[in-house]
């Protein structure tokens, strides 16, 4: 390791040559010979590296412009300054804070009030350049587009396509990953319109966005031909040589992830070949040549202890002094306080230095709830999908471990304020419930107040583990499992395969219950055992599988059989108090006419990209006529008088009597059932369920007779949009409780929308369920509700009746409740 004292003097280049520190100044900018003398000195200041100096200059001119300075010379002023903030916050250390916010906000206003019309796309995207670098990154993305919206963008796709770049890894950190690919996909296709001389160094520029891309969806390979690709690229005289170095080491971050040692060596030699040559000239003019190979070795040493194996790090006795070595020139940066904090935090956890851990994940969640807040409720479905999950998952890890190490009840409450950190939280904003995660002792006083023989469950799934957490009031268990995702995955998706087989062998379904039970639960099923009602609030794979299902011991009953078993979406929920269901009577729907034509599908106006139509051909939805009986049936069980003309009536276009409204064939539209939905105390929908991806749906939906201008499908987002007071919705349609399970919101499902409408619980199915035999599954679920049954107690008490005629889980297990 060379001194310090160079190691100082090499910090631009860590940033320079490492994230790109320097910004291009605009075509617009550069052409205005009269700005450029007063722009020179500032220009020159940061070239050097100094930063306040610059700073200090563009202030003055910004204060004080030259008399004879038109307006776009007093326009570019402010941008230029916005633009050296940026830096500064992004690469000196110096994270922006409400004085530094409020001043780049003063100067875009600044910028706007002289308003050059072909200055402005600069103003949007310099300033969203700043937003975005200081965590700010929903605001950010709403300049971008309005900058992507100035046709003056167009006529300088260098800017464009650096605006496309900044907003696909904004939605990277969103975890929103096909509108990343979408963005990047447009960027690409700039790319064609950019001056040849700069053309290979701008492809360069955003690999290594796609390669944390295809790392996300999980997909090595591609990332690995991507990187041996621009290898050639790399070698190639059109490169320039920061651009090598550049490029080089961030494929050297990606190849290690992905374990490629071969094409990860040949990237480290091209870093350790040109690091020197890749230095700007004033701080190359500073190392002794003698020394650039020491600072070639010395970049990629830093390099390796932020992205190489945390398994190997740990056990390297001087890599806390190597680490502090290499944060003394530039790695406390605020730059990087994001994923590249991962690593050092990861080998502190395996070295059992669990403070020093807790304290770079706490620090990188301060910048990741920064960051969150600053998109729209709407925008934030998926965020702990993305690259900000990792300091949640560790302070889990971290809390959890505590407790299995010394059983402290302090810990374990820890552990579920951190797992619950990420449950739900878009689902409770939209819900209006702001309820805080509390401390140990508050959820130690609510564990403690749950009643006698209840059990709750939390499930949480890792990219390398599975947690789980179960508790009664005098009872804790939590395991922290060695399964990927992936492979648990895979199980699920075997499990399913037989659940969904009407001809299924019992007995196998039964072995791969127990296994499946034991593997996700781990020493968690000892609180199943005699519990009468079980609460489960779970994350990731187990969601597509009902946990009635679930046993708590090998050979032991499905605990449905003998427990209550409802879900929530997260502890808060769990916590809140329960909505107060004003709703009267019954509104229930059958025998909708279901719709020849194509979903309305939107557009999406995140990145101006229109989605892709999947739509082809027409929709032949077979009919469900036993939805129309079930549904006269379950308005007779409150009105018998008024329904039972209906019954033998196929033309009859509904019913209403005594606190009940029963909507059959074609006058069941979507402005119809939203007129009668948000009145009722119970709700029916007897239909097909859609999941997304059907006929072009984005999303899931009830499909219901098109008319009054509608299409007929009763979307997630046209749901979540109504106001209901019900106590119960059942959705007697296939796949209602099914979904898009995404990080952190668990099933992205018709469930979750009638929650957020308003409805205390909803019924839905997992699977495809069977016309015939639902509709008598129905009834008996109704007749017991009826008799005084809570929704939970007449869900098992229905399966174990129905159990006793059709043996197969496919048609007695389907359903489950989900509770707001």
């Amino acid at each position: 390791m060379i001194v310090s004292s160079l190691m100082r003097k090499a910090r631009v280049l860590l940033c320079a040559v490492g994230f790109g520190l320097f910004a291009a100044t605009s075509a617009a900018q550069e052409g205005q010979q009269s700005s450029n003398e007063f722009r020179e000195y500032a220009m020159e200041q940061l070239r050097r590296g100094r930063l306040p100096g610059a700073i200090r200059q563009l202030e003055a001119l910004v204060a004080n412009p030259p008399a004879h300075a038109n307006s776009l010379d007093r326009a570019s002023f402010p941008v230029d300054l916005i633009e050296l903030y940026a830096i500064e916050a992004q690469f000196e250390g110096r994270l922006s804070g409400p004085a530094t916010d409020r001043r780049v906000d003063e100067l875009y206003r600044q910028a706007l009030h002289f308003n050059p019309p072909e200055l402005a796309y600069q103003v949007e995207s310099t300033y969203a350049y700043y937003l975005n670098v200081t965590d700010q990154t929903g605001a950010a993305m709403q300049h971008f587009r309005t900058a992507l919206r100035d046709p003056n963008m167009s006529q300088d796709p260098g800017s464009e396509y650096a605006a496309l770049g900044q907003i696909a890894a904004a939605y990277m950190d969103m975890g929103n990953f096909d509108y990343a690919a979408a963005a990047l996909a447009r960027a690409r296709a700039v790319e064609s319109r950019l001056p040849a001389a700069i053309r290979t160094d701008a492809h360069l520029t955003l690999s290594p966005l796609e390669m944390s891309l295809l790392l996300s969806q999980g997909n090595p390979a591609a990332l690995s031909a991507l990187a041996r690709a621009d290898q050639i690229l790399i070698r190639s005289n059109a490169v320039t040589a920061e651009k090598r170095v550049q490029a080089s080491i961030a494929q050297l971050i990606y190849l290690n992830q992905i374990h490629d040692e071969q094409a990860a060596q040949q990237a480290e030699t091209i870093v350790r070949e040109n690091a020197a040559r890749g230095l700007p000239s004033e701080i190359r003019d500073q190392v002794p040549a003698s020394m650039r190979r020491d600072l070639a070795n010395a970049i990629v040493d830093c390099l390796t202890l932020v992205v190489g194996n945390p398994e190997t790090l740990a056990a390297d006795p001087n890599y806390s002094s190597r680490l502090s070595t290499c944060e003394q020139v530039g790695l406390n940066m605020p730059a990087m306080q994001g994923q590249l904090r991962a690593t050092p935090a990861l080998v502190l956890e395996r070295q059992g230095r669990d403070g020093e851990a807790t304290r770079i994940y706490e620090d990188m969640i301060s910048h990741a709830e920064r960051s969150r807040e600053s998109f729209d409720v709407a925008q934030r479905q998926a965020f702990f999908a993305g690259r900000w999950r990792v300091p949640y998952d560790g302070l889990t890890r971290i809390d959890t471990r505590a407790f299995l190490r010394q059983n402290y009840i302090s810990s374990f409450m820890r552990a579920l304020i951190d797992v619950d950190r990420t449950r739900a939280r878009q689902f409770g904003e939209l819900r209006g419930d702001h309820a805080d995660f509390g401390t140990p002792e508050s959820i130690g006083a609510f564990v403690r107040s749950l009643p006698l023989g209840t059990a709750v469950v939390v499930l949480s799934s890792h990219d390398s583990e599975q947690m789980a957490f179960g508790f009664t009031q005098t009872m804790r268990r939590a395991a922290i499992i060695p399964i990927t995702a992936s492979s648990l995955n895979a199980r699920v998706n075997t499990v399913r395969g037989l659940l969904e087989d009407a001809d299924a062998d019992l007995p196998a379904i039964d072995e791969h219950m127990d296994a499946l039970s034991r593997d996700a639960l781990g020493s968690v099923r000892d609180v199943l055992a005699g519990a009468t009602d079980i609460i489960v609030i779970v994350d990731g794979p187990l969601a597509r599988v009902p946990f009635n299902l679930f046993t708590a011991a090998d050979n032991a009953p499905f605990i449905g059989d003998t427990a209550n078993v409802s879900y929530r979406l997260s502890l808060r929920a769990l916590r809140s108090e329960r909505r107060t269901a004003t709703g009267r009577g019954l509104f229930a729907v059958g025998g909708a006419h279901y719709p020849d034509a194509p979903p309305a599908i939107p557009l999406d106006d995140n990145v101006g990209l229109e989605r892709i139509d999947a739509y082809r051909g027409v929709i032949d939805l077979r009919p469900l006529p036993f939805t129309r009986a079930e549904a006269i049936r379950l308005g007779a069980s409150f009105d018998p008088s008024a329904a039972a003309p209906a019954l033998n009536d196929q033309s009859s276009r509904g019913v209403s009597g005594a606190g009940m409204r029963v909507l059959l064939g074609d006058a069941a539209t979507e402005a119809a059932v939203r007129r009668s939905i948000v009145e009722a105390r119970y709700v029916h929908l007897g239909s097909h369920g859609l999941l997304a991806g059907t006929y072009g749906l984005v999303e899931p939906a009830i499909v219901l007779s098109a008319g009054d201008g509608e299409d007929g499908f009763l979307t997630v987002s046209e749901i979540a949009s109504l106001r209901m007071s019900a106590e119960l919705t059942v959705l007697s349609a296939c796949s209602s409780g099914d979904g898009r399970v995404v990080a952190g919101e668990g099933a992205i499902s018709l469930a979750r929308a009638f929650l957020i409408a308003g409805s205390r619980d909803v019924l839905v199915s997992m699977w495809q369920i069977n016309d015939a035999k639902t509709s008598d599954w129905m009834a008996d679920f109704y007749e017991r509700l009826h008799a005084g049954a809570l929704p939970a107690v007449a869900l098992r008490e229905t399966n174990t009746y129905m159990r006793q005629t059709v043996s197969e889980p496919k048609f007695w297990a389907p359903f489950i409740l989900v509770s707001g």
